[in-house]
């Protein structure tokens, strides 16, 4: 076939038929790529990460990838028809990839150093950057990238993320082991090259017991395999005994041998806190809901846990319920002594006690121009500490941002990270369009961990030398506004010009995406341009008071005492004829139930980052790090464990000062051209609309 490679027209998979063509051209490489579950595949096309290469209409080749929160692409697949080679096909993916997604760090993927592929890349103009074992055992992996950015998050993260722990039960880590078991090719996905550096596979103690009762040959083999080759977790035994109790109320008491290893392989990975546990057994299951309730453990078979990476990586890290059940707080700090220093001192980067005290000291010793706070548990543990200097009128430099080392690597300081990166001043963003100044925010501590850093990056700071910097500009913008705005900020060196172009090629842009990334990156601020849906959507009074922890229900909705939003990211489960459409979007929410309570109104707005469909147990199952509602209220609403459900993930919320009410929002749709409406459903409404709803909610007095 002589085509011109010029020729290889890329587009982004969005039918079931181009779905079938890539799962094609997968099987024609299986060899090679390694078992991907169909549920993988589905999961991708349904977030938009699969790009198909046509030639002459017909399938040629495709790229699987997807965005992780180091904002680098991540290449899972590259494949290309034998029939197709060599006619600039992966050139052509690689290309798309490239130009959609100009804004990341980087694009990295890991390859076979003996496959025929490791010396392909680098012609492709990816660079080696390391290397790893592969999980088979004598064989390695070189890990390729190409940046995108020249100012990427990853060179000044030192320290590594913790990979989502993955808990495999006995029989599926025998599935990995013998080639000639029924479940192999599916159990032993998990062991696929891309998920070398995402996840890690470990077993408990129990599994010696479940093989001491295997026959001879395979306790033998098995036993050696196991303690050779595979990591055990270590738990708590306090906390192993009480995780039992509960995972045999849920499950029943043991009648076999079996079923008490059951329990204890559970047990023992819900002490440790792993993202999931592996299994094929039913009875367990069965109980999947129950258990991720009762003691926070996600139960699924190895194609599940591939199919759900995404939701995976941010399972056993941040579980926001973790910080409302914590009761934390934000408090001032007036004196050095009220500083455990030795939580925050960073030793082991050279800081010592003295120079923390010191700096301490001095920055209490100047309240006009500095702020030091803490955050602190119900029981008075200091959890996080924070102080800020205002260098100008319009900027905040934070100059140490820390989180306590009794909170390092557990599910609270997860939440922790993050709930501090959304909101390192302590307060929720200024949303009233008073005078629309910008105002920066810069993070400089010079020994900030790298899971802040990562954070940070993920919720709108960019990295300019050396720093975090996150603009804040409140309002609306038209293009040509915001390009002004943009270039005051460059004539007062509030930002250099590498954030300016950023933020430029965001606006030109103008799809989806890139208006969602501009505005988390000018939050609160909203552009009048680009193509984002907008939405009217109506919540129930006790499910908004728990979406956005308002936690005085006896005052009006957010009324400014309770303006602590501690969730960054929130989720709302809806039934799919009464939902938004779409992945991206804006959301108002018309908070129902009596006007005296602070019902009836439209009171917050919310960016829509994701929607998820399935059966409710799915669905859940996803989102239940997020913390909101259990199992048992969820499962009371739709009736039943299989329903169909909507998932609307959404962050950067704002709760407004200035609540418009059902009278005067349909005032406002009939005056912009639209209908009355009851807002018993999600409502589209135009830009103008929103617009104009927008500006009345975030009015100056």
């Amino acid at each position: 076939m002589n085509i011109d490679p010029a020729l290889a027209s890329v587009e982004k998979v969005a039918t079931i038929k181009q779905l079938d063509a890539v799962k094609e051209i997968h099987r024609e490489h299986k060899s090679i790529l390694g078992q991907m579950p169909d549920g993988a595949f589905d999961d991708r096309f349904a977030n938009g990460q699969i790009y198909l290469a046509n030639i002459e209409n017909a399938a040629a080749g495709y790229v699987l990838f997807w965005r992780n929160r180091s904002d680098e692409i991540r290449i899972a697949h590259l494949a290309v028809r034998k029939s197709c080679q060599r006619l600039g096909v992966a050139n052509a993916l690689l290309d798309h990839l490239k130009q959609n997604h100009s804004t990341c760090s980087r694009i990295r993927l890991n390859c076979r150093s003996d496959f025929a592929a490791a010396q392909i890349w680098p012609k492709l103009d990816f660079v080696a950057c390391g290397r790893k074992p592969a999980k088979q055992p004598g064989k390695e992996l070189t890990i390729f990238q190409y940046r995108l950015d020249d100012t990427p998050l990853f060179d000044i993260c030192e320290d590594a993320p913790h990979l989502p722990v993955v808990v495999c039960d006995t029989n599926v880590c025998m599935d990995i082991e013998y080639s000639e078991r029924d479940n192999h090719e599916s159990s032993s996905g998990l062991l696929a090259d891309w998920l070398v550096d995402q996840i890690e596979l470990r077993v408990t103690e129990e599994i010696l017991n479940d093989l001491d009762r295997q026959d001879q040959l395979t306790r033998s083999r098995m036993t050696s395999v196991v303690q050779a080759d595979w990591d055990q977790v270590d738990a708590d035994p306090d906390e192993v005994r009480r995780y039992r109790a509960i995972v045999r109320e849920v499950l029943g008491k043991a009648e076999r041998e079996d079923d008490l290893s059951d329990e204890k392989h559970l047990a023992i990975a819900a002490a440790v806190k792993a993202a999931a546990f592996a299994t094929r057994d039913r009875r367990i299951l069965n109980a999947a809901p129950e258990l991720l309730e009762k003691i926070g453990l996600r139960v699924q078979r190895p194609s599940e846990i591939i199919a759900e990476l995404d939701s995976l990586q941010s399972s056993g890290k941040p579980h926001f319920g973790d910080l409302k059940n914590a009761g934390i707080f934000r408090t001032q700090v007036t004196s050095v002594g009220d500083v455990d220093a030795e939580q925050f001192l960073k030793s082991t980067r050279g800081e010592t006690i003295g120079e923390f005290r010191r700096y301490l000291d001095d920055a209490l010793a100047a309240p006009k121009t500095y702020r030091v706070d803490s955050i602190k548990n119900g029981d008075g543990e200091q959890l996080a500490f924070i102080v800020v200097r205002r260098s100008k009128e319009s900027e905040h430099r934070v100059e140490r941002l820390r989180i306590a080392h009794r909170c390092e690597g557990t599910r609270l300081g997860g939440a922790l990270v993050e709930h501090l990166a959304e909101r390192p001043l302590g307060c929720t963003w200024s949303n009233a369009a008073v005078c629309r100044k910008s105002t920066a925010t810069v993070i400089e501590d010079p020994v900030l961990s790298g899971d802040l850093a990562r954070s940070c990056f993920h919720r709108g700071f960019s990295y300019q030398d050396g720093e975090l910097i996150r603009i804040s500009m409140p309002g609306t913008w038209t293009h040509a506004e915001f390009e002004a705005q943009l270039d005051q900020l460059l004539a007062r060196n509030a930002i250099q010009q590498s954030l300016a172009s950023r933020l430029r090629t965001l606006a030109a842009l103008s799809d989806p995406a890139a208006i969602r990334e501009l505005e988390q990156r000018i939050h609160p601020g909203k552009v009048t341009f680009g193509d984002l849906s907008n939405w009217i959507v109506p919540i129930q009074p006790e499910w908004a008071q728990e979406l956005f922890d308002i936690r005085i229900w006896n005052r009006p909705l957010f009324a400014a005492e309770t303006n602590l939003a501690i969730n960054p990211d929130s989720v709302y489960y809806k039934r799919p004829r009464n939902s938004p459409t779409g992945e991206y979007g804006r959301i108002l929410w018309y908070v129902s139930g009596d006007a005296e309570k602070g019902g009836n109104s439209i009171r917050a707005c919310s960016m829509m980052t994701k929607r998820v469909t399935g059966p409710i147990k799915d669905v859940y199952r996803q989102y239940e790090r997020m913390g909101v509602f259990e199992w048992k209220q969820i499962k009371e609403h739709f009736g039943k464990a299989t329903s169909e459900a909507v998932a609307i993930e959404f962050t950067d919320t704002e709760l407004l000062p200035h609540p418009i009410n059902f009278t005067r929002a349909n005032q406002i749709l009939v005056q912009t051209g639209m209908k009355a409406n009851q807002f018993q459903s999600a409502l589209r409404i135009t830009a103008p609309t929103f617009h104009q709803l927008y500006d009345e909610l975030t009015k100056a007095n």
